[in-house]
C-alpha cells in the first residue's frame, strides 16, 4: 500500500512540472487578407514558431521563432501563404511550437475553419459625373470600406491608365462610414488636368 502511494504522489509530481510549461492556442475562422488573431498562451514564455498545414501541405508559418512572455500573446495574420497567396476555404491546421529557456518544447495545435477573403472597398463613387475645376470647388469622392488597411485613391486618364495623375494614401482603422476624398482637378505637377474623361 505504502509503495501505491509513493508511485502515485511521484507521477502528481511530474505532471506538474510538464504542465508549467504548457502552451494552448485559439483563433476564430481564418480570412485570407484579414487581420486574423492568433491567441496564444503559456506560463513561462519562450521562443514561438506557428506552422500551418492544409491537409498535409505544409504552408508559410504565421510566425517563427517569435520571443513571447510568459501569458498571453496575440499574434497577427493575414492569412496569406508562400508569395502572398490566400489560403484556399476549407480547414487549417495551426501548430503552436514553444521552446523554453530551460530547453523543454511543448506543442498545441487546432483545427480552424479557413471562410473566403472579404473585399476591402465596396465601391468608388464620385459625387458628380462631371467636374469643372475653377480652385473653389473640390470633385468629392466616396469609398466604400469593410476592413482595415492603408488605400491608395488614384486618378489617371482614361486614355493612359498607366499613368497616375493624382493619388491619395490613406489609413482606415474602423468600419462604418464611408472614406471620403477630395480633389481638386489637379495632377502631381500643381497644374490643373486637361479635359478629357477619367479613371478612378
Amino acid at each position: 500500500m505504502r509503495k501505491t502511494a509513493a508511485a502515485l504522489i511521484v507521477i502528481l509530481l511530474l505532471a506538474a512540472a510538464v504542465s508549467a510549461h504548457a502552451v494552448t492556442i485559439e483563433a476564430g475562422t481564418i480570412r485570407p487578407f484579414d487581420d486574423n488573431i492568433l491567441t496564444v498562451t503559456s506560463d513561462d514564455g519562450g521562443r514561438l514558431t506557428i506552422e500551418a498545414f492544409s491537409g498535409t501541405i505544409p504552408l508559410e508559418n504565421p510566425v517563427t521563432d517569435l520571443p513571447v512572455a510568459g501569458g498571453t500573446a496575440e499574434v497577427h495574420w493575414d492569412g496569406l501563404t508562400y508569395a502572398g497567396e490566400p489560403l484556399t476555404p476549407g480547414w487549417v491546421t495551426l501548430r503552436a511550437t514553444l521552446k523554453g529557456s530551460d530547453r523543454t518544447v511543448e506543442t498545441a495545435e487546432i483545427r480552424l475553419k479557413t471562410g473566403n477573403p472579404v473585399p476591402a472597398v465596396l465601391c468608388c463613387l464620385p459625387a458628380a459625373q462631371e467636374f469643372y475645376p475653377d480652385g473653389k470647388h473640390t470633385l468629392k469622392i466616396e469609398v466604400g470600406i469593410s476592413a482595415r488597411g492603408i488605400y491608395d485613391v488614384c486618378i489617371a486618364r482614361k486614355d493612359n491608365p498607366g499613368e497616375i495623375l493624382w493619388s491619395s494614401r490613406t489609413t482606415y482603422s474602423g468600419r462604418g462610414a464611408p472614406m471620403v476624398l477630395r480633389w481638386d482637378g489637379r495632377g502631381k505637377d500643381h497644374h490643373y488636368c486637361p479635359p478629357g474623361e477619367y479613371l478612378i
